[in-house]
Order: structure tokens, then C-alpha cells, then sequence
């Protein structure tokens, strides 16, 4: 694995905790998805490919090593980015791609749409959904266990069942322990918000934006309507569709790391090209 400094940064909200690589390759910021850490990160961090990229993983509040939220508010869409874009400011991390697996696609898509400097973002089995629940049920499959995301309070056994609901084959006893770790308080609020119909319409953004977008997604996935992503239509969708994982699960970069490192590469390589390209990204990325 790649040396790499950690950092804890104070917000107003949470101290949040993040670890850097540093070096002067293009920043590439990675942010887990609910109930996880940033340690699901550790094979891109061994991963040579990825060398030339400057790495960072976040933890988001109530998570891993970063604090709890001082208030449950802090746990919408738009607290998590904003608490990762104080500790991106801290760092000096400028002009990143972001790549965000299931609600850390959500934060990324939140982050792009707040009007901070953005040079792509990659989507990691995270569905962009419009306001309100009815997104939310068209995006997922009919589960029991999808209530799970939405309880504040785990028993041991609802801990077993959600990690691997999100983990599958890949759950350890790290996997685990984050999950228990994890303040249940933002799942609670973030279902809330969902009901409220509160935060950006995610979808009309990536419907609406130039800013190069990459969609990956497990071939396997328990949790995603694959199908949904087939109405979504992103003009700046990296190679114009969707890119699939086979035999792999929710947690794709996981399940098949070197085929992840593949497409993710991929990505990261056309938009350098594209910044060095007189022509807009846009039109880079599709070509």
C-alpha cells in the first residue's frame, strides 16, 4: 500500500477524518457509502495503476474515524458535502475527480451541484434520484432488508444483515465493525429528508451538467434497479453508457478490483487528456 498521511479536520459539525497520499497527480477524493469507512478503499490504495493519481478517502461524519454530527440536520445530502468540502478546503485539495460508492455517489453529486470546482465524478452503484420517496423505490429493488438503511437503532442481527446487504461476498469483520460503528442517526435523518422531498432533484442534475460523469455498477447488485439507469439520460455519461461489473455485487470494486481499476483508469485518463484538449470535456469524453 502507497504511504499516505491521515488528518483529522474540526468542522462545526464533526471532526472529520481523511487520509492523503499527497504528490502532484490529479486528485482523486473516494467516498464510502452508508454504515462503511473509508478503509473499503484499501485495494485502490495498493492498486499500481492508480499510482500517478493523488488519493484521498473520507470518512463522513458519523462514520469510521470522523466524529458523530453535533446535530442530526448535519446528516442530509448536502451536510455530508459540505463537511467533506471544509476538510477538501483543509488539505488543499483543488479541482478533484470524486468517486463515491452508493451515498457517497450521492455526496459527490451534491459537491458537483454546489458549485465547487469539480473535474469529474464517478458514480459507484449509486442510482441519482429526483426528490421525494418515489425515486428512492423506483431506483431499488423491493426488499425487506432495503428498511434496514432507513432504522436508526441496529440489534446485533439488523448489524449481520446490513453489512451484508451492502458487502456480500466481501463482508469482514472490519465491514462489520464499521457498520456497528456508524452513528444510526444519519440513516434516520437522511430517510427523513428523503420523505420531505428535501435537497437538490439529483437526477436533473446529472441530466443537465457537462461535467464529465463515469456510472459503475455491479452486474449482481441486491440493492439497484440496474433498469432505472436506462431512463437516465447524462449527457456527459462517460463512453455514452453505463459501465457493468460482471459477477460482482453492491460493493463492485470489491467483488472485481482489477476490472473497477480498468474502467476507473479509463476514466481518470480520458479526462486528463480532455484538460489538456482544447475541445470542452464533454465532447472529449463522448467522442
Amino acid at each position: 500500500m502507497r504511504n499516505y498521511k491521515s488528518h483529522v479536520i474540526s468542522t462545526a459539525d464533526a471532526d472529520i477524518a481523511c487520509v492523503d497520499t499527497g504528490g502532484n497527480g490529479m486528485p482523486l477524493v473516494m467516498l464510502h457509502g452508508l454504515g462503511a469507512s473509508k478503509h473499503v478503499f484499501c485495494p485502490q490504495f495498493s492498486d499500481p495503476s492508480l499510482n500517478e493519481y493523488r488519493l484521498i478517502a473520507v470518512d463522513l461524519p458519523g462514520h469510521g474515524n470522523s466524529g458523530d454530527a453535533a446535530g442530526s440536520a448535519a446528516y442530509t445530502h448536502r451536510g455530508l458535502a459540505q463537511a467533506v468540502g471544509l476538510a477538501l478546503d483543509q488539505i488543499g485539495v483543488e479541482n478533484p475527480v470524486i468517486a463515491g460508492w452508493a451515498l457517497g455517489g450521492n455526496v459527490a453529486i451534491e459537491l458537483a451541484a454546489s458549485g465547487r470546482k469539480v473535474r469529474g465524478f464517478a458514480l459507484i452503484s449509486t442510482p441519482p434520484l429526483p426528490r421525494g420517496p418515489f425515486g428512492f423505490f423506483r431506483a431499488h429493488q423491493p426488499k425487506f432488508d432495503m428498511l434496514l438503511t432507513m432504522k436508526e437503532r441496529f440489534s446485533e442481527n439488523d448489524a449481520e444483515r446490513f453489512a451484508g446487504l451492502i458487502f456480500g461476498d466481501c463482508l469482514n469483520r472490519r465491514g462489520l465493525a464499521s457498520v456497528l460503528r456508524a452513528d444510526g442517526r444519519c440513516r434516520a435523518q437522511l430517510a427523513k429528508a428523503m420523505f420531505h422531498g428535501e435537497g437538490i432533484d439529483q437526477r436533473k442534475f446529472v441530466e443537465n451538467t457537462d461535467i464529465p460523469l463515469s456510472v459503475i455498477n455491479g452486474q449482481n447488485d441486491p440493492l439497484l434497479r440496474l433498469g432505472y439507469f436506462d431512463d437516465v439520460h447524462i449527457p456527459s455519461l462517460w463512453r455514452g453508457k453505463t459501465q457493468t461489473i460482471a459477477d460482482a455485487g453492491h460493493a463492485c470494486f470489491l467483488d472485481q478490483p482489477q476490472a473497477f481499476a480498468e474502467m476507473l483508469t479509463g476514466f481518470l485518463s480520458d479526462i486528463g487528456q480532455a484538460a489538456l484538449s482544447s475541445r470542452k470535456p464533454a465532447t472529449v469524453l463522448a467522442a
